[in-house]
């Protein structure tokens, strides 16, 4: 953990906060979504993610807002990039584009099994500072994630006529 109060620390503290902010924006999506009543596009998938990531990182941000919950964030936000720029370009209908959407739910899958490895790490450093019970909860929000998304995978791009989510 990194508590610290000196430039860098604080930088890290309004980073983190800024995530913070952007989380919450996304969990609008599904105001947006259901506002315009596509109820198709709010799936449990969707709401426990949207719902999840929002407070998870409230939670990290009151209490933890330095050292290893900045990892997590910062994963989330490289696949958030690749994500919104596939939406911009499907939106300005770039074909070769267009076919990139099942390696995006590929990035989406490598970033929860990374993530399960880097927390998990947690459990064998001996001089570890960082408490359990917040690693526990990140341990089960990626691997139910990875569940999760394993599944949208498997019913949406390898099994199609089965899907169910």
């Amino acid at each position: 953990m990194d508590n610290s109060k000196d430039y860098v620390g604080i930088q890290i503290y309004n980073a983190t906060y800024f995530y913070y902010l952007n989380k919450q924006f996304d969990l609008l999506e599904t105001v947006f979504f259901i506002l315009r009543k596509k109820f198709n596009q709010v799936t449990y998938l969707h709401l426990f993610h949207h719902i999840s990531v929002s407070s998870g990182t409230w939670y990290g941000t009151k209490y933890y807002p330095g050292g290893n919950p900045v990892v997590s964030g910062l994963l989330n936000s490289a696949v958030h990039i690749l994500m919104h720029t596939y939406y911009t370009m499907s939106l300005l209908k770039i074909k070769k584009f267009m076919r990139l959407k099942k390696y995006i739910t590929q990035i989406q899958l490598l970033q929860f099994l990374a993530l399960l490895f880097y927390v998990g790490g947690v459990f064998f450093i001996s001089n570890c500072q960082y408490e359990i019970v917040p690693t526990i909860l990140v341990l089960f929000e990626s691997g139910y994630m990875l569940y999760l998304f394993s599944k949208f995978y498997i019913t949406t791009y390898i099994n199609p006529q089965k899907k169910n989510l």
